[in-house]
């Protein structure tokens, strides 16, 4: 299981399962802090939405709230497309999923890394050409 910025190497359901067990790690935490404030309702929205409070569901640096929010939804599907293609294709090797710009710099540098005309087994959104 490998991530950089933005662009995870799935390889298989079990690194599904740890992707998704890190979301839920940064949501339980957000879930305690949230439970924990006390005192005005639109001082607490401010502070969700522009204070670093939250946490990056994958990285873990901190972020706004409204940002996790968004953060952890494109996770969660990436990673169940993830999981979906991997049932369907199990032989493709992996994929690499995550936002589009970093994926595509990510696909690219593992094909560079298959050598002159040939690709590397991961591709991002679609298993391995045969």
């Amino acid at each position: 299981m490998e991530h950089s910025a933005g662009c995870m190497v799935v390889r298989n359901i079990e690194d599904v399962d740890r992707y998704l067990g890190q979301v839920r790690d940064a949501a339980v935490k957000i879930h305690s802090w949230i439970a924990a404030q006390t005192g005005d309702p639109l001082d607490l929205l401010r502070r969700m939405k522009f204070e670093t409070v939250g946490f990056h569901p994958i990285q873990g640096h901190a972020l706004n709230v409204v940002e996790q929010i968004n953060q952890t939804w494109t996770y969660v599907v990436a990673l169940a497309a993830a999981r979906h293609l991997l049932e369907m294709h199990p032989e493709a090797g992996g994929y690499v999923t995550g936002s589009r710009r970093q994926c595509r710099h990510r696909t690219r540098h593992h094909e560079r890394s298959a050598g002159p005309g040939r690709r590397g087994n991961l591709r991002c959104g679609r298993p391995k050409e045969q």
